[in-house]
């Protein structure tokens, strides 16, 4: 056995760690690791899809207003009041004010947690682009950044899966 563990030792194995279900009964648990409860965990990737044209950003808009004023989502869900970055790559800014005055209605000081970027040109696998967010989330203290739509956040074929994970990875990056 000692001959193996030496072995072991000398080579260039990885060694991965294991961890016994004891072993995370004895950590800690987060206090509330959603923003949205059940919904959307804090540090991690949510993604929200469908057909074109479905709703699904003014679906978003209703949870980022629950968010950011740390409101029950739908009178059903708990919520972490957090500061939020919406990154919109695809809407014209009129079309933004619509949609805005659609969901939020009136004006308030939580509304100044929504901070709204609409930006064509930005791609997350622009080192300069990425290199801005990346300050941006930092120094402005973002909770949750949305970025609607993937496809027009980099400029990466979505067929494939080599070339998609390294833009999962830029994002699991921000994250941390």
């Amino acid at each position: 056995l000692k001959y193996i563990d030496q072995l072991f030792n000398e080579s260039k194995i990885k060694q991965r760690k294991i961890l016994t279900a004891n072993d995370y009964l004895r950590m800690p648990e987060i206090e509330n690791p959603f923003l949205v409860e059940s919904i959307i965990p804090t540090n991690g990737i949510t993604a929200i899809t469908g057909d074109s044209g479905k709703g699904k950003s003014l679906f978003t808009l209703f949870i980022l207003k629950s968010l950011c004023k740390g409101e029950k989502l739908f009178n059903k869900f708990k919520t972490v009041k957090t500061k939020i970055l919406l990154v919109d790559l695809e809407m014209s800014e009129n079309e933004m004010v619509r949609r805005i005055h659609s969901v939020i209605i009136e004006q308030c000081s939580d509304n100044d947690d929504l901070l709204i970027m609409q930006d064509k040109e930005w791609k997350i696998d622009n080192d300069e682009d990425y290199s801005w967010i990346t300050e941006y989330i930092i120094s402005n203290k973002i909770g949750l950044i949305v970025i609607d739509t993937l496809s027009s956040a980099h400029r990466t074929d979505e067929n494939s899966a080599t070339a998609m994970s390294g833009i999962n990875s830029k994002f699991l990056q921000l994250i941390d």
